[in-house]
């Protein structure tokens, strides 16, 4: 999928201004990703009027892939709060599962409408790195490995990974 479909499946579309996107990065202390950054400032996230479906290979689970489905991806600054592109340490003590060891460029930002998360990783090292964090699974310790799967290297790549259905 590519972005301009991607766009159109979102049930209303609001960019995000370059100010706000400013903002963010200069809040966190992380720069956005490229690809995803250009995606926000052409949308800002949105509710998709169907869900996507999201596979990607997992050896955790039966036949060895998971799936999900995407049910939003958030806004860079949005209210209610959980609609709101943020650092998942922050999630987790909402939602009181405190988490040791969750890294502090690793940001929520979108999610499945079930209570499981779309990560994004900001730093240098990680730059893009989208993850899957399913709430039934979660661990006490980041470390542990049903906590959080690595499912695409970019959000570009994300993209190529979704179906509509």
């Amino acid at each position: 999928m590519k972005t301009d479909e991607l766009l159109g499946l979102l049930i209303e579309v609001s960019p995000a201004m370059e100010s706000t996107l400013n903002g963010f990065e200069q809040r966190s202390g992380f720069q956005l990703p490229a690809d995803y950054r250009k995606f926000l400032s052409r949308s800002n996230g949105g509710q998709f009027s169907n869900a996507l479906e999201l596979r990607w290979p997992s050896p955790g689970y039966v036949g060895g892939e998971a799936t999900t489905y995407v049910n939003r991806l958030f806004a860079i600054d949005a209210a209610p709060d959980w609609t709101a592109v943020r650092n998942m340490q922050q999630v987790l003590s909402d939602i009181e599962h405190p988490m040791f060891g969750v890294p502090d460029d690793l940001f929520s930002f979108g999610d499945d409408g079930c209570g499981n998360f779309l990560t994004i990783r900001l730093n240098a090292a990680h730059s893009g790195e989208i993850g899957f964090m399913d709430h039934e699974t979660m661990g006490d310790a980041f470390t542990d490995p049903e906590t959080y799967e690595t499912v695409a290297p970019s959000f570009e790549h994300l993209l190529s990974m979704l179906r509509a259905e």
